[in-house]
């Protein structure tokens, strides 16, 4: 499947300025299907390169490679570890040659391995003109390997860490016109900024073959996440269950899952480091309060736990009686997908006004949005709403911004407010009672400037 290459372009100048050097030892990782291998593929284009794709196993890699010298050099060669291979490259090339290992965290799963790469990159590469590139989609693998006890620790001339693309970057992936941008938010609420996900979809309507068949690409799709990240991942499972249905708090979640409070601390962090899951704190908050709550990041990690298992044993039977029910459902939760995009939205549009931006919450009040700026004590207060609103819903909205915003103690008295709504659409005239009354003002298809 062809993926198209959007939005590296930083990571692509980063790579050609260290590939100007002699030789260089570089990282590049990030979650399945981010697009670490399509990026290597256009850095590596019309270069020298061997690419080579890991599997477990330290002799099949090896016969593997062997293989890749026959057909590069048309040589015979029996390699009895990985310094022989580096070595014969040395010996073989002399210009520049770019040398990939995919999904390394396969071949190096012990420090045996690990030891004999230290050995590699400190004595081998850094007297040759070799350029190593692993790449590695195990974000725990990942860790391990950059922490100070690694033996690669600190051997690296630079590190990419591939994150998901922004909404705004994901609208790319489609022929955007006024018609189809609502569509487009309902696509990314399952694929978030994932390009393989995206590619996989047309319209919103390709759902039933993609993700609800029980052959669809998105089906099996966590199993392989988790299994990648975890050995033995039902634990996992039932934390991202439980957060899914809402249990945010680390008492909550504990109490879903039963699992003991000690161990529960672990998880939360291993969830936290492979980013599939983040802690929220209350914007005007320090990070050490105790007022946090845990949300699941990834957009279809996080439609899977709300959708998917939940309609499993239909889906199994290739029953899709529940989908109109399931419509219903999806609306309600675009508003928490339309919250994630309004943000994306507020930092393009006010991008220069604040310094900080997040939620806000005091007990069973809430701001969806929040932005501050510490320097000139501004203060943005946003309500968003996944629907159309008219002139008495937003007074009432207004009404009830403005009580929460009073409970606000950063910098009160002396600060100056700025207040409002973004919404899928208003009415003229509640658009323009909010203009009239000093309010910000912004619908879905202020968005579409952005694209």
């Amino acid at each position: 499947m062809v993926i198209t290459f959007i939005n590296r372009e930083k990571e692509l100048k980063a790579l050609e300025e260290i590939y100007k050097k002699e030789n260089s030892f570089v990282v590049i990782y990030g979650r399945r299907r981010i697009g670490k291998t399509e990026l290597i593929k256009k850095f590596i284009r019309n270069k020298n390169f061997i690419y080579f794709f890991c599997e477990k196993g330290y002799k099949s890699n090896l016969l593997n490679l062997e293989q890749i010298i026959k057909e590069k050099y048309g040589l015979e060669v029996k390699l009895d570890n990985y310094k022989t291979f580096f070595n014969l490259i040395k010996k073989l090339e002399k210009r520049k040659i770019i040398i990939v290992f995919d999904e390394f965290q396969y071949l190096a799963e012990n420090e045996k391995v690990l030891n004999e790469f230290q050995y590699i990159i400190d004595e081998i590469i850094r007297n040759s003109n070799i350029h190593f590139i692993i790449l590695s989609s195990s974000m725990s693998f990942m860790k391990k390997l950059l922490q100070y006890k690694s033996p690669l620790y600190g051997r690296r001339d630079l590190s990419i860490k591939l994150t998901y693309l922004s909404f705004f970057d994901s609208l790319k992936f489609f022929e955007l016109n006024s018609k189809n941008f609502e569509e487009i938010i309902k696509i990314f609420g399952i694929t978030g900024g994932v390009p393989l996900y995206l590619k996989l979809f047309k319209e919103f309507e390709d759902i039933k073959k993609v993700v609800f068949s029980k052959y669809g690409f998105l089906y099996q799709e966590i199993e392989f996440l988790l299994s990648s990240e975890f050995r033995e991942y039902i634990n996992y499972k039932l934390i991202l269950e439980a957060i899914a249905k809402g249990k945010n708090t680390f008492n909550e979640i504990s109490n879903f899952t039963g699992i003991q409070k000690t161990n529960l601390f672990i998880y939360l962090e291993n969830l936290m480091n492979v980013e599939l899951i983040e802690k929220e704190i209350p914007i005007t908050e320090s990070y050490k309060t105790k007022r946090s709550r845990y949300v699941i990041k990834d957009n279809y990690v996080l439609f899977y736990f709300k959708f998917v298992e939940k309609y499993k044993d239909l889906i199994e039977f290739d029953n899709l009686s529940f989908y109109h029910k399931f419509l219903e459902e999806y609306n309600s939760h675009l508003g928490l997908i339309f919250e994630k995009i309004a943000k994306e939205f507020v930092l393009k549009k006010l991008y220069n006004k604040f310094n900080k931006i997040g939620r806000w919450w005091w007990k069973d009040k809430e701001i969806d949005l929040l932005a501050l700026n510490e320097k000139n004590k501004s203060l943005f207060a946003f309500e968003i709403k996944w629907r159309k609103l008219n002139l008495a819903e937003v007074k009432n909205i207004i009404k009830e911004l403005e009580d929460k915003v009073a409970i606000i103690n950063w910098n009160k008295g002396n600060r100056k407010e700025f207040l409002g709504i973004i919404a899928k659409k208003m009415d003229e005239k509640a658009k323009e009672w909010l203009k009239e009354n000093r309010y910000l003002a912004y619908e879905l298809k202020d968005f579409e400037k952005y694209s």
